[in-house]
């Protein structure tokens, strides 16, 4: 049957498929766009935890460089310090060839320490490392005096 138009009847598609299409087409634009960058993809859970700040970074960097030349502790993550004071450090016998800007590598649990230079490359010192030596006890400390008259 032909319309007043001239057309079909049949030929027109509802208003419910038409907003069915358009929804398809959208999203299928939306997916090819997300999906090629043009619209950026949220960073997920595992990539901001992983995330590694400047820090860590460079304790990184410094263990692979000491790596290259010694042998370090495997299983831990060391600590970073920075030399900025030798003067400071002259009493320790560790310390007596420290120069500003090297760095220390400290292994808690394996109680070492090492003296890295950066600027030459080379490992300056390597030794034991103990965080706070717990003090020598007294062993008379905890025992109070008798009162009253002696036996």
């Amino acid at each position: 049957m032909l319309n007043q138009t001239g057309r079909k009847q049949g030929a027109r598609l509802s208003p419910i498929l038409q907003v069915g299409l358009g929804v398809v087409i959208t999203l299928a634009c939306l997916a090819t766009a997300w999906y090629t960058g043009i619209i950026p993809q949220a960073p997920s859970e595992d990539a901001t935890q992983t995330s590694a700040t400047p820090e860590l970074l460079e304790v990184e960097q410094i263990e692979q460089q000491v790596m290259r030349l010694v042998e370090l502790p495997k299983g831990e993550a060391p600590s970073l310090a920075t030399v900025t004071d030798p003067d400071k450090l002259n009493d320790q016998v560790f310390f007596r060839e420290a120069e500003v800007g090297d760095k220390v590598l400290l292994y808690t649990e394996a109680k070492r320490a090492v003296l890295y230079r950066p600027k030459t490359g080379k490992v300056v010192e390597i030794g034991p490392f103990v965080l706070n030596p717990p003090e020598e006890e007294n062993p008379l400390t905890n025992v109070t005096p008798p009162t009253g008259p002696l036996p």
